[in-house]
Formats: C-alpha cells, structure tokens, sequence
C-alpha cells in the first residue's frame, strides 16, 4: 500500500512539472509569436501586457465564479427534487456569469486590436483560428 501511495504521489509531483514546463513553453511561443509573427514594437508589446496585467485579477475572479457557479448547475440538474424554477434560476446565473465573462474577453481583444494594425490584426487572427482548430484537434 505505501507503495501505492509514493508511486501516485510521484506521478502526481512529475505530471505537474509537465505541465507548468507546457505552460512555459506555450507562454514563450506566444511571446515569440507577438515579437516575430506580428512584428510588434516594444511599445506596442508594452500596451498589450499593460492591458492583459490591468484586467488579470478581474478574469480570474470571473473564470473561478464561472467555475464555481457551472458546478452549481450541474448539481442542480441532478437533482431530481428541484423544481423547474429553481433549475432555471440556476440556468439563469450561470448564462448571467458567463455572458459577463465573455463580455470582459471581448473588451481585452477591442482593447488590444487597438494597438494593432490592420495586418497585425488579421495575422493575429489566422493565428487564433489555427490555434483553435488544434485544440480541437488535441480534445479528440
């Protein structure tokens, strides 16, 4: 048994470092992406981390009150002694939360095409949709 135990907290320990070195990895190919791709200016890279650090408290905050109230609905929806009022209360805040959310991303990308330019833009966009589609690619 204390075999067990130490193998899944190794695994546990190395599959963690995994993915913070992903993290990283991504991290620093967006960065090269911003730098090379877009060929953004110091000034403008400046502009875009001052928007992205301005609004990165509120996002989290957003995306653990998503979380938080997801959760809720799920269990809700399992419920078989809850009404049908009271499943679409549920419905209800968890569509509120998410609309505030989505409408705080889109502010960001607003706030940061601002700072490109046209090319820019529609570069950054080709790269979010070949994003996407591999993300996509990976869940399957």
């Amino acid at each position: 048994m204390k075999w067990l135990t130490v193998l899944f907290l190794t695994l546990s320990l190395t599959s963690g470092s995994f993915a913070a070195k992903d993290m990283e990895k991504s991290s620093s190919a967006k960065k090269a992406f911003f730098k090379e791709e877009l060929k953004l200016s110091d000034e403008q890279l400046a502009k875009i981390r001052e928007i992205r650090s301005a609004r990165k408290a509120e996002v989290i905050a957003l995306k653990q009150r998503l979380k938080v109230v997801k959760e809720d609905f799920k269990a809700a929806m399992k419920n078989p002694n809850l009404s049908n009022n009271d499943l679409s209360a549920k419905f209800e805040e968890f569509q509120k939360v998410r609309d505030e959310a989505q409408s705080k991303r889109f502010e960001m990308m607003l706030a940061m095409r601002s700072v490109m330019t046209p090319e820019q833009i529609g570069k950054f966009q080709a790269w979010k949709e070949q994003h996407r589609l591999q993300k996509r690619s990976t869940k399957q």
